[in-house]
């Protein structure tokens, strides 16, 4: 019930700030369909999130961003209705300062999942805590203290030159983001270690989000072409993660996928850890992909198997057999001594 609660009011708040910005004339297209996106990505991740067993602490923080982002654009839209300028100025100057800390905070704790998988979700949370705040602090200093901090210290007509402090310093903390999600790859590739299918995936598409984000905040620096170039990378990228999302969804809507990812967490599994986005990436291009995939790697075979019996009844059963299998040759001459007993 509360889950059908909460994507009623997070539909409405999407439609609502899609509505206020369509007839305001203010925002652009692409940052219209973002927003949308922003919405059914926080409904997505509850969807999920409801069917996550194994990582709820990942998905539960990718939910959080979602979420976040969706709320802090909405009031960011709706500032707009209030003929305060002073009102407007603060909830952009607090959009702003906030949207890059939820970010980084989404991807190192990813990090620290990936890393302490024995830990518990609070001391991850603690960790994650203990290295996002300092550098935003540090990075937003005085103006996450004292909004009134960019008024009073610029006296400046233009918009983009008066913002340009929180611009320069959002990328800042962007950077931090895109070093954990690096970590999170070098890291991925030399323990090897089971994680849940589709998070590398969604952790690469993040990886390139951030990187749109640090460009469109270098272009609002510089007035330059890119920041509108950005604003379409950064929409596909959160199409992609759509995608990747409805992925997830499908593989853990299957028994199999369910036990899948249940026995890789297993001290003792049976099973192989399967092989992802990012995995195929880096497989097929920078390494012989037919050398090494037998020995790291286990996938599904593709199409069907059709068995062929030599003949007929038990005896053509039992020939199969002996020719598919690699037993001993004293037990494979004991197995055709059964079989001429068959026949």
């Amino acid at each position: 019930m509360a889950a059908r609660i909460y994507m009623v009011l997070m539909a409405a708040l999407t439609i609502g700030a899609v509505y206020v910005a369509g007839t305001s004339h203010i925002y652009s297209v692409e940052s219209l369909v973002n927003v949308v996106l922003y919405g059914s990505l926080s409904l997505l991740s509850v969807f999920a999130l409801q069917r996550e067993r194994h990582f709820r602490g990942v998905f539960c923080q990718i939910w959080f961003l979602f979420t976040s982002f969706t709320v802090v654009i909405a009031l960011e839209i709706f500032s707009t209705l209030s003929p305060s300028t002073h009102l407007q100025s603060d909830v952009y100057v607090y959009s702003t300062m906030f949207l890059p800390l939820f970010l980084c905070w989404t991807v190192v704790y990813v990090l620290y999942a990936y890393i302490f998988s024995t830990w518990s979700r609070p001391r991850r949370m603690l960790l994650t805590l203990a290295t996002v705040l300092p550098v935003w602090l540090i990075a937003f200093y005085p103006y996450n203290l004292n909004h009134h901090a960019l008024a009073l210290g610029r006296q400046i007509s233009d918009a983009f030159l008066y913002y340009q402090p929180l611009y320069d310093r959002a990328i800042y903390v962007n950077l931090l983001s895109l070093s954990a999600v690096v970590s999170f790859f070098l890291i991925k590739v030399r323990s090897d270690r089971a994680i849940g299918v589709y998070i590398d995936t969604l952790m690469f598409w993040f990886c390139l989000f951030i990187i749109f984000e640090i460009l469109y905040n270098f272009g609002r620096i510089t007035s330059f072409s890119i920041f509108t170039i950005s604003q379409y990378a950064a929409t596909g990228t959160l199409l992609m993660i759509a995608a990747t999302f409805i992925m997830r969804l499908r593989f853990l809507s299957h028994a199999a996928g369910e036990l899948y990812e249940s026995q890789i967490l297993s001290p003792e599994p049976f099973v192989g850890r399967r092989a992802g986005f990012f995995d195929r990436f880096i497989r097929g291009n920078f390494f012989d992909s037919e050398a090494i995939a037998k020995r790291l790697y286990l996938e599904a075979p593709r199409g069907h198997i059709t068995p062929k019996f030599p003949g007929n009844g038990p005896a053509g059963a039992v020939a199969s057999y002996c020719e598919a299998t690699t037993l001993p040759m004293d037990q494979r001459e004991t197995d055709q001594t059964d079989r001429q007993a068959i026949q």
